[in-house]
């Protein structure tokens, strides 16, 4: 399996050489057919002539070449529909291996896509988790903040009420005659304790 997505990129790129070595090797492949059928060909070519050439000559001649010359084109026939098979058997089993290999890389893809996949949900889960637990601790940092906030301006409306219904001329006044009963006590205190 793959750890990462560097190790698959290798592992792609590994496939897509194979590959193209495969298209080599099915090129030469190719070739080798090509030059078997001209080959064919050009012993086709040949033998055309030599039967010709068989019947130019003598009758006697003419029998032992032209059985000669049969038997020669035969067995290219045979030569060329085996070497023809051999080449068109060796390219369906690279083509093959090829799908073969194909639906390898695409099953380890989709393999790796499907861990992605997971991660991904997981790394969803997680967060949307982790979203909940702070919006929660959020609002009730809110709500707190808001509690906080009554009390102090319930506080802070019952000082002032009590500071509207104190009457300052009143404590004033107070705070006045209570001055002159002290000094009064303070002259009376000095005066007893000088005599």
């Amino acid at each position: 399996m793959f750890s990462d997505i560097q190790q698959l990129e290798k592992e792609i790129a590994l496939f897509r050489k194979n590959v193209l070595a495969s298209n080599e090797l099915l090129q030469g492949i190719e070739a080798v057919a090509q030059a078997v059928k001209e080959q064919t060909e050009h012993q086709k070519i040949a033998a055309s002539k030599m039967e010709k050439t068989a019947a130019e000559q003598s009758e006697e001649m003419l029998s032992l070449t032209s059985s000669t010359a049969k038997r020669l084109l035969d067995q290219c026939k045979a030569y060329a529909a085996e070497l023809e098979s051999t080449v068109s058997s060796a390219i369906s089993q690279s083509k093959e291996q090829n799908l073969s290999l194909l639906a390898e890389a695409v099953q380890k893809l989709n393999r790796v896509g499907e861990r992605y996949m997971a991660s991904l949900e997981a790394v969803k889960t997680a967060t949307e988790t982790a979203q909940g637990q702070f919006l929660a601790t959020l609002s009730e940092t809110v709500s707190t903040l808001r509690s906080t906030e009554e009390k102090l301006t319930s506080t802070y409306e019952a000082f002032l009420r009590r500071l509207e219904s104190t009457n300052v001329d009143q404590i004033f006044k107070t705070c006045q005659e209570m001055k002159k009963s002290v000094e009064l006590k303070l002259w009376i205190l000095i005066g007893g304790v000088g005599v």
